[in-house]
Parts: structure tokens; sequence; C-alpha cells
């Protein structure tokens, strides 16, 4: 009988059922499912290369968000017109600091594309058809950061003091010493602006991310 009365009085107050286990348990299972496919991509796949725990950060609660937003308003005819402009004001996004790169964003797309799908998935997909999508995408995913980002070049602009090395035959030497000065190998070197009254100019420098510390990143970012 207390339970009835209690029952009652939060459907009074708030408009909702205390408690529904059809409903409850599937949310609750749905929710660690998606929280471990994420935490591997942002974990085991993003920051393993990267190490920017402030993207590892925002992915996991941009995820949780999405799918608690997503799974509850389902339950109140969630339309996918909606769903759509979840996507272009998380797709949109730019911290104040500085322009989200183009990996980072792309990942955000995957978090909130999982996300998404896996809140509003109804009964008439199958389990199976479920766990091939997100393997595919962890498979992708990995694949694309391991053997092609890896390998790509990236940029960094710094100022040198060199003057004598900067002529056209001096070049390779040019590239040795700044291998030298890095610590790592440099593949390309492009000369920028020369102030020939403080003896310094502007260099544009090119290496493989994989030989580069953590800490060096693209000047894009």
């Amino acid at each position: 009988m207390e339970t009835i009365i209690l029952e009652s009085s939060v459907k009074y107050l708030f408009g909702l059922d205390s408690f529904n286990s059809a409903e409850f348990w599937p949310t609750v299972l749905r929710f660690f499912y998606n929280f471990g496919i994420i935490f591997f991509i942002a974990r085991v796949v993003y920051y393993r290369y990267s190490h920017r725990a402030d993207y590892f950060f925002t992915y996991l609660l941009v995820s949780t968000i999405v799918f608690i937003i997503c799974n509850l308003l389902d339950a109140a005819t969630f339309q996918i017109g909606f769903a759509l402009g979840l996507f272009a004001v998380f797709g949109i996004i730019r911290y104040r600091t500085a322009p989200i790169p183009i990996r980072e964003m792309t990942y955000l797309f995957v978090i909130i594309g999982v996300s998404v799908k896996n809140a509003l998935i109804t009964g008439e997909v199958s389990l199976f058809r479920v766990l091939f999508a997100d393997s595919i995408i962890i498979v992708i995913t990995w694949g694309a950061q391991s053997f092609l980002l890896r390998n790509k070049l990236i940029r960094k602009t710094i100022n040198y003091d060199k003057m004598e090395l900067l002529k056209p035959d001096k070049y390779e030497e040019l590239l040795q010493d700044l291998s030298t000065m890095s610590g790592f190998p440099i593949e390309k070197a492009l000369v920028g602006r020369v102030d020939y009254i403080k003896r310094q100019a502007r260099l544009r420098i090119f290496f493989y991310e994989k030989n580069a510390p953590n800490n060096f990143s693209d000047d894009e970012v």
C-alpha cells in the first residue's frame, strides 16, 4: 500500500513513473555498452597516440551527455530531425582559444555518431548488426590512426639563426643541422621571412609525426 502511495506521489509531482524495469535495465545495459565502445575508441585508439587528456575528457563527457539526451527524449517521440540538429550543434564546436584540429574533430563526430546510434536503435535492429557496425567503426578508426596518421608529415614554424646554411647549396647541411637540433629527422625545410639585421629567419620544417615527441604538434593545432 505504501509503495502504491509513493509511486502515485512521484507521478503527481514529476509526471513520471517511479520505476519501470522494462525501460530502466535496457537503458543501463545500453549505456555501459556504449560507454565501453567510446572508452575503447577514445582511450585505446586516440589517447594512445595523441596523449591529449583534454580531448579524451571531452569525448567521454560528450558521449555520455549525447547518449542520455537521445535515450531519454526517445520516449517522447524523438525525431530524426532533432538528432541531425544535435550533430550540427556539436559539429560546429570551436573552442575560444583555437579551432579543433581536423583529427580531433573527426573523433568528435565518431563519438557523437556512435552515441546517437546506440541510444536510438530499436528492437527491429538485431544485436549482431549493432556489434558489426561498432566493430567496423573501431577497426577502421584504429587502422587509420595506426597506419595513415602516424605516417603523415606535420609542420612546425621555428626561428633559425644560422644564416650561412640558408644558401641553396647548403640545403642538405641545413636539414642535418635541424635534425641534430631537434633530435629527430627533419624531412623538409622552407625558408620564410629573413631578417638580415637580427640575423634570424623563419623556417617551416616538416617531419613525420611518428618520429617526433608527443609535445610536438602541427602548426594548424
